[in-house]
């Protein structure tokens, strides 16, 4: 019987090897449909590396055959440089991601190995259309963008869509239904698109603080949500600045004003693009577009050319009170302080904002707890800290403490592409009149979010508001030991990292990447190890700053029995100094305790996943648990 048993395995392996040895002949004896490559080497791994290389020339040399004539855009006559264009080109496609690669294991000699590896050239065919996909995708997103008054996204991602387009067959045959259910030919309404946009941005100057020229962006008669923009004053050219909600800041030697200021509108993003490894393939490779009004010339007015008087202390400044933010709903919880009782208030924060100004930082610690002494040091730490403009906060009561919203500040860097950030900085106060808490306020359009959508009550809209800022806050500010107070002993964390896909290279120097090569990694800590990571990550980073939104918030439980229970999806911008993605965030939060909120869920994914049911919108939520 033993014998027997091993007959039948031997036959089955005999049987195996001839069909796969079968597969493998067929390949070859069908070039026309397969592109394959064998590689040698010293053990498998290393002869699988060399046949990806021969698979990559394979594929490239049919992709060049098919496509060359669509490739060629050159505007040079110089054949080998339009062939050299042509070819580098064809190489984004090789680095992306490669499903459907099979290999056979010809020879296992110790020390001679040889596999073959080949691909149907139909998935080919599906690179493209995979490209397209993502290229329909970012116009779907710059539209939303455009519609936000959201600047820096829409350019981005039409540029993007853009370049990616120039490396398919045929542009000129993809289509797209727009928002308003128009088919627009991409090839030529992106450019228009773009042109549209820089033409309907704004530019004037207001005063001029020191060397801090306040600067307001208007997007179709409004403040710009966000806009990243660099100047030239006559010395040349600056790093990226960041405007948000209209206001940017540009930095002049007061001593040597110029007639005329150049802004360049920051479109092509190459700093974000390892966001996305096939846009930053593209980027290197295609030829840089441009745009006569992504760039204007501003007159620096006669009155802020005025240098400003030397004086042996500067002058303390009366900021005035803010708009309303938080309108009056009747809500018992919550309301707006009058002008009386915003008096004192605003009278401490005068001296705070005074004291940000001058440097003269020790004489405003008296208004602040410990804790918020604390934050104080790290937000003066964190870039070059300024204010903004003179209005001032306007203030509401919630949960026994005064909120003030919001202080403008600029934040400037010394290294990396970025300039600076604009910040809204809100103070909380305790019921003694002490600072307890700073943190960067939501742009316009995630606040309005937050307090209009959902039917809970204006206090659970702000406790969920007030969070998300303390969160992408502490981020910010590197407060490991708030976030840690605020994760769960037992919370699910999955945290994505996008990397540089490991590409393999061939003896000519071109690369190949497989679907063993994730750009994606997403792994589940443990809080500790989770902890661990970020302490790694704030040490390593000279600054890290997070933008939100697209957020949407359900309450857990479909009877409320969970109390102020929430599940909140939001889209997540995540750049520091060394690296950058962007994702979904899903976070599961207990805000019974608004003080003393609790994470038991944190996700992340880069993308939507493909919908399972009708209305399901791909994103980890709620009854994903």
């Amino acid at each position: 019987m033993k014998k027997t048993i091993i007959i039948i395995l031997l036959i089955l392996s005999c049987t195996q090897l001839i069909a796969q040895k079968s597969e493998w002949d067929s390949v070859l004896k069908d070039k026309d449909n397969y592109c394959f490559g064998i590689g040698e080497g010293e053990n498998e791994e290393n002869a699988y590396n060399a046949a990806l290389g021969d698979l990559l020339s394979s594929i490239t040399v049919v992709i060049s055959s098919r496509y060359q004539a669509s490739f060629d855009e050159s505007s040079t006559n110089d054949k080998s440089e339009q062939s050299l264009y042509v070819k580098n080109k064809i190489s984004t496609f090789s680095s992306a991601r490669i499903n459907g690669i099979k290999k056979e294991i010809l020879r296992d000699k110790p020390g001679k190995w040889k596999v073959g590896v080949w691909l149907e050239n139909n998935q080919i065919d599906k690179i493209f259309e995979n490209r397209i996909k993502n290229i329909k995708e970012y116009v779907r997103l710059a539209e939303s963008a455009e519609e936000r008054k959201k600047v820096d996204d829409a350019l981005r991602y039409y540029y993007w869509a853009y370049s990616l387009l120039k490396t398919i067959k045929n542009p000129i045959d993809v289509e797209y239904t727009d928002g308003k259910g128009k088919e627009r030919v991409l090839q030529t309404w992106i450019p228009d698109k773009l042109n549209e946009i820089f033409g309907d941005i704004s530019v004037s100057f207001g005063p001029l603080e020191k060397n801090d020229l306040i600067t307001y962006f208007k997007f179709r008669g409004g403040p710009a949500s966000s806009l990243d923009f660099s100047y030239n004053d006559g010395r040349g050219w600056s790093n990226i600045c960041s405007a948000k909600d209209g206001t940017g800041v540009i930095e002049l030697n007061p001593e040597v004003l110029p007639s005329n200021i150049f802004i360049r509108f920051e479109f092509k993003y190459l700093g974000q693009a390892s966001m996305d490894t096939e846009v930053e393939a593209v980027l290197k490779v295609v030829k840089t577009f441009k745009w006569k009004k992504s760039e204007v010339m501003v007159p620096l007015a006669i009155e802020a050319k005025e240098k400003p008087e030397k004086k042996s202390e500067d002058k303390a400044v009366s900021l005035s009170k803010g708009e309303e933010v938080i309108k009056d709903t009747g809500d018992k919880a919550i309301f707006q302080l009058s002008d009386a009782e915003s008096a004192d208030y605003l009278s401490i924060l005068n001296n705070i904002a005074n004291g940000i100004r001058t440097g003269q930082y020790s004489g405003c610690y008296k208004y602040f707890t410990p804790c918020g002494r604390d934050m104080f040091d790290k937000l003066l730490k964190y870039g070059k800290a300024k204010l903004v403009g003179d209005q001032m906060p306007s203030l509401y009561r919630h949960n026994n403490c005064i909120y003030a919203r919001s202080l403008k500040m600029s934040f400037s860097f010394s290294r990396g592409v970025r300039k600076n950030f604009v910040e809204d900085v809100v103070f909380t106060f305790t019921p003694e009149k002490k600072i307890d808490c700073l943190a960067f306020g939501l742009d316009k359009d995630a606040t309005e979010d937050i307090l209009t959508k959902g039917k809970w009550p204006d206090a659970a809209r702000l406790s969920i508001l007030e969070f998300l800022e303390n969160y992408k806050t502490a981020f910010a500010l590197k407060r490991l030991d708030y976030i840690e107070s605020i994760f769960d002993n037992n919370a699910i964390i999955i945290v994505g990292h996008v990397t540089k896909k490991h590409n393999y290279v061939s003896g000519d120097g071109k690369q190949i990447a497989t679907s063993d090569n994730p750009v994606v990694t997403k792994t589940r800590y443990e809080k500790k190890a989770y902890i661990e990571r970020l302490a790694r990550a704030f040490k390593s980073n000279e600054f890290i700053n997070i933008r939100f939104a697209n957020n949407n918030v359900r309450r857990a439980g479909l009877h409320g029995e969970f109390g102020e229970r929430y599940g909140i999806q939001i889209k997540q911008d995540y750049y520091s100094s060394n690296y950058a993605d962007k994702g979904y965030l899903f976070l599961l939060v207990d805000l019974n305790d608004p003080d003393k909120p609790v994470i038991y869920v944190r996700t992340w994914q880069e993308e939507p996943d493909m919908p399972k049911v009708p209305g399901d919108n791909g994103l980890i939520g709620l009854y994903s648990f």
